[in-house]
This record gives C-alpha cells, sequence and structure tokens, in this order.
C-alpha cells in the first residue's frame, strides 16, 4: 500500500510538472524601452562596460523582443548586441536623428516576418494657419512570429510628443494638442491592422486618452524615475488578457553614467509577461 502511494504520488508530481512545463512553453514577453539616444561613437557614447550593464538589465527583464527609443544608429545596436546578446536581432528605421525607432528581439523565441514600415511620415496638422509635421518620429510597425507557439503577432513602435513641464502655456498646448492628434493617427493605425497587435512605447504621457485600444500601465512604481511617472504603456487589441498577463518594471540606471540627482538612461524597460489564450477546439494556442 505505502508502495502504491508512492507510486502514485510520484506520477502527481510528475503530471503537474509537466502541465507547468506546458502552460510555461506558450509564455511570450513583449517589452518597451527608451535607451536614451543609444550610441556606441562620439559624444555621450555608451561604452563597453555600459553596454554589459544594459545587456543585463534586459536578461533580467526577461523580455523576447523589445521596442526601443531614442537610438542613435543600426550600426550601434549591430554592436551592442553581437557584443553582449548574441543570438538577437534588430531592425531600425533612420530618421536622420539620434531618436529612431527600433526593435530588438532574441532569434531563438522570436522571427521578424515582416517589416519593419513607418507610417504617416508625411502626415501634417495646421497649427496656426501653418502646417507642422505630426510625426517627428513616425509610428514604426513590424509583423513577429512566436517560434514556440506558431503565434504571429504585430507590434507597433511609438514615441510621442514630448513636453518641457517648464514651458510656457502656449508650448504646453502645442504638444498636448501635437500628441493627441498622434494618439488618433495611432489608434487609427492599430484597427487597420488584423489579428493580435500591441502598441508600445514612450507615450510622454501617464493618461492615454483618444484611443480604440486598452492601454496596460504599472501599478506600482514609475518607469520615468526623474519625474516620477509612468509614460512608458502597453496598448493591445485582437487578444484578451486574463490571469496570466503580468506587467512588470525593470531598473535601466547605468552607474557610471547615473548621479545621484538623475538616472541614465532616465526610462525603465516594461515588460508584459503572458500566454496566448487557447483554442476553443483542441485547448491549444492557435497558430
Amino acid at each position: 500500500m505505502k508502495r502504491l502511494r508512492k507510486a502514485a504520488a510520484s506520477a502527481l508530481v510528475a503530471l503537474i510538472f509537466v502541465c507547468a512545463l506546458s502552460a510555461a512553453s506558450w509564455a511570450l514577453s513583449i517589452g518597451t524601452f527608451n535607451i536614451e539616444y543609444f550610441t556606441v561613437s562620439g559624444k555621450g557614447a555608451y561604452v563597453d562596460s555600459d553596454l554589459k550593464e544594459l545587456a543585463r538589465s534586459i536578461r533580467i527583464s526577461g523580455a523576447d523582443v523589445l521596442a526601443l527609443q531614442e537610438i542613435g544608429e543600426g550600426a550601434s545596436l549591430r554592436y551592442f548586441l553581437q557584443r553582449e546578446l548574441k543570438g538577437w536581432k534588430y531592425v531600425i528605421h533612420e530618421n536622420g536623428s539620434r531618436q529612431n525607432l527600433a526593435f530588438i528581439w532574441n532569434d531563438r523565441k522570436v522571427r521578424l516576418l515582416e517589416g519593419p514600415t513607418p507610417f504617416f511620415r508625411k502626415d501634417s496638422f495646421s497649427w496656426k494657419g501653418q502646417n507642422r509635421r505630426l510625426f517627428d518620429r513616425p509610428p514604426l510597425a513590424a509583423l513577429f512570429l512566436d517560434r514556440e507557439s506558431a503565434r504571429r503577432f504585430r507590434l507597433i513602435n511609438v514615441h510621442l510628443k514630448s513636453q518641457n513641464p517648464r514651458g510656457t502655456a502656449e508650448e504646453l498646448l502645442y504638444s498636448e494638442t501635437k500628441r493627441g492628434l498622434q494618439l488618433l493617427k495611432t489608434s487609427e493605425l492599430a484597427l487597420s491592422l488584423k489579428g493580435p497587435r500591441f502598441v508600445l512605447g514612450d507615450f510622454n504621457t501617464e493618461t492615454v486618452i483618444g484611443t480604440d485600444f486598452p492601454v496596460l500601465s504599472l501599478a506600482t512604481g514609475h518607469s520615468y524615475d526623474r519625474l516620477k511617472v509612468n509614460i512608458d504603456h502597453i496598448g493591445y487589441l485582437g487578444v484578451m488578457p486574463d490571469g496570466s498577463w503580468r506587467l512588470e518594471e525593470t531598473e535601466s540606471a547605468i552607474a557610471r553614467r547615473s548621479t545621484k540627482r538623475r538616472e541614465h538612461p532616465d526610462h525603465d524597460i516594461i515588460v508584459l509577461h503572458f500566454r496566448w489564450p487557447p483554442s476553443k477546439k483542441t485547448g491549444e494556442p492557435q497558430p
């Protein structure tokens, strides 16, 4: 009898272990990270020791794919990944500034299928009788494949209009107007795409309004520590959250680049960990 109970207990432990492995096998982690004028050359360059700390933070975050903001150039990303994150890949859209948008991903977990594609590059809006460019940093979209579950998903990387808290009333109004119109266009883009998609990045506002997609923000902590605010968010469409969804923050400050008064990079890494919903027919994630 004891032997039977022991065998039954062992079988139960094995079953729980297999179920845990099965649940974990569908996990995916996507995130956003404003690295703050990332470059490995020239003024303000990230040196090799900085890159090592940066890679460590990305690994700790558990991200499989990250939307990046404020990237100087593709060559710097390539050097970083080859040196510190082997097996990772990148794509970037360079717009002639130090604030390019990019994606990096662990190629063992995720594969790029399509893109990246910048949107609304020529869009403008009227401000006091003058035409102004709507997006200085056009939203960047790409289609990815979660290798393990064979699920496709789209990411839309955004870096919306910032504002100077000490600006004049007119400057603040201009920033808020431009950012509001950017949110409307981003929502239009998200609605035009199919399948699971996530809108993630530096929204430069704590309150995201005017969109047709729900937005996840940190419940505790701050994505931008200097002002103690949450301006980095992850929106979603075409997929429903469940109990597996978890949003986490990973500190990204690099000791050599930071002071007691201000951290650099000034944003933290925000990652959403989740599992794909099962198929109603088979109980397995749908391709």
